[in-house]
């Protein structure tokens, strides 16, 4: 069976694959490239409703689809990270973000997906025991420390409580949230919230996301604050907030 191509996503090669991100970017956010519109992939989705009455169906679609993809991006910017410090050489980095591509594509629609740094320990170790924590928390510093801008990082996130009201109120936060697996773990109203993953690059990109869709649902658009968490915390987490 062939396997399907995320949205957005060639195969580019050699040093294609980790150029610099376009000037102009805010720190932190600004690598990573989002889309939390309504438009379809393939078109203007109010189009496709007026042939088939299926318009929603296909919002719905394409935004799944580029939730899988906004998955590979984060992950094709953390390998950059990790080829420029040195973590990983290039070839290395291109093998794994191409194993990350198979195992998305691979995945059923609206899966949660493994942050590529817990995707990456699991190639090379082939375990999730102490030896892969440990290396799970020294990626999650490698990661800060290649980002300009300050994280912070909370080995305690599992003790807060999982924002239901928030969750319930917009699907489509809840959608982000279980699809890059990067709980919310405080929020305030329509204020602010604060998301958490192992890797900063993830819960960033999640983070503009779901403040920008919030934003559209009540015309308010809240502080996003993002820290980082041990290894066990977010598996509790994701465990606990979408059953992944």
């Amino acid at each position: 069976m062939a396997r399907r191509q995320l949205i957005g996503l060639g195969q580019p090669t050699g040093d294609q694959e980790f150029s610099n991100a376009p000037a102009g970017r805010e720190p932190i956010y600004g690598e990573v490239v989002l889309d939390a519109t309504d438009r379809n992939s393939a078109g203007d989705g109010s189009a496709a409703a007026g042939q088939d009455g299926g318009g929603q169906e296909l919002a719905e679609t394409s935004y799944s689809e580029r939730l899988r993809a906004q998955a590979y991006r984060c992950g094709e910017v953390t390998m950059k990270h990790l080829v420029r410090s040195e973590y990983l050489g290039e070839s290395e980095a291109q093998s794994i973000l191409q194993s990350f591509n198979y195992y998305i594509n691979d995945l059923p629609d609206r899966s949660s997906i493994l942050d590529i740094l817990a995707f990456l320990v699991w190639i090379k170790l082939e375990s999730k025991d102490e030896k892969a924590i440990r290396e799970i928390r020294n990626l999650t510093r490698v990661m800060t420390s290649a980002l300009n801008g300050k994280i912070s990082h909370c080995g305690f996130t599992h003790l807060t409580e999982m924002p239901i009201e928030l969750y319930q109120g917009h699907a489509r936060v809840f959608e982000i949230c279980s699809t890059l697996m990067c709980p919310i773990i405080q929020s305030h109203e329509k204020d602010f919230i604060t998301v958490a993953s192992i890797n900063p690059i993830t819960a960033a990109a999640s983070g503009l996301l779901i403040s920008k869709q919030m934003e559209k649902d009540n015309g308010i658009r809240p502080f996003v604050f993002v820290t980082t968490t041990s290894s066990n915390a977010w598996t509790w987490l994701c465990e606990k907030h979408f059953g992944s």
